[in-house]
């Protein structure tokens, strides 16, 4: 079985090794790029806990980065991965594998997912919120009916999102988030499209674009 989690530091010697995966599906044969490469991977900017979310099934696992150590801390399964197996490669399954995170941001205080939720993956207009216990609290709506990537500002006001607006153009947009607070016990579903803003159209295609973390509250894009 292959490693799953290496912690670096800069020097690139080894701080800590991480190679479980999700008992229920340790000895199924796609397990590796489940969770390897059909999962998105965050860290919260205080550099104690990371998330990862699996964009088959809706599956949270969240990890301690404390004491130099990668530890698991929470588990939740809202729904598990089913996928097929072909010549050693995973594929979703028609009308049958729900498509779940398909982008993760880490705050200190929050877990910020970009959320399909179904089984055709064609309208990613969903932002679910969770606790670092793995607990939902927001889910958001948005205008856009494809956003790829998001990120926040350090004060947790705005959301910035790549996406297509409805001219199939790709653009950088921004929300204002409500000051409703968030809520494990009363999940709050808000409709934020009337607070987006186009900030920017750019002449690329969304699949070469994706926000990098940033400490000093500016916007920064990788291109592919």
């Amino acid at each position: 079985k292959h490693l799953r989690f290496l912690w670096l530091n800069e020097n690139g010697d080894t701080i800590s090794k991480y190679n479980e995966y999700l008992q229920q599906l340790e000895k199924f044969p796609g397990v590796e790029s489940i969770y390897g490469y059909e999962s998105r991977t965050s860290i919260s900017p205080n550099g104690k806990f990371m998330v990862s979310g699996t964009i088959f099934g809706e599956s949270l696992e969240i990890f301690d980065l404390c004491d130099n150590t990668i530890k698991k801390i929470h588990e939740k399964n809202y729904r598990h991965p089913r996928v097929e197996v072909k010549n050693n490669q995973i594929y979703p399954i028609d009308g049958i594998t729900t498509f779940g995170y398909m982008d993760i941001y880490a705050t200190n205080t929050h877990i910020y997912t970009l959320y399909c939720g179904d089984t055709e993956g064609r309208k990613v207009n969903k932002i679910a919120v969770f606790n670092w216990q793995g607990e939902a609290e927001t889910l958001y709506t948005v205008d856009s009916d494809f956003l790829y990537s998001i990120c926040l500002n350090t004060e947790e006001t705005k959301i910035y999102a790549i996406g297509l607006n409805n001219k199939r153009e790709t653009v950088i947009l921004s929300y204002n988030i409500p000051d409703t607070g968030h809520n494990s016990t009363n999940i709050h579903n808000i409709n934020i499209d009337t607070m987006s803003q186009t900030l920017h159209t750019i002449d690329t295609g969304w699949q070469d674009l994706k926000f990098i973390p940033s400490s000093d509250n500016t916007l920064q894009i990788k291109f592919k």
